[in-house]
């Protein structure tokens, strides 16, 4: 789990800087910062969707 942290954190930063790099785009904290959380959630959301599907498999298969 904290390799996918890790990834999560490092991709979403790594976006904002090479938008540095291009001149039409324009790199914000404020992006970085709301890229990060949605990752974050969105790894919460899908580890809980996984151990509420294994629970209703391992309750049906009794």
């Amino acid at each position: 789990m904290t390799l996918v942290f890790s990834l999560v954190l490092g991709i979403a930063v790594m976006q904002e800087l090479l938008q540095k790099l291009t001149p039409d785009c324009d790199a914000r904290l404020l992006d970085a910062s709301e890229k990060v959380v949605g990752g974050f959630l969105g790894i919460l959301l899908a580890s809980i969707a996984l151990r509420l599907i294994e629970r209703w498999t391992a309750a049906s298969d009794v």
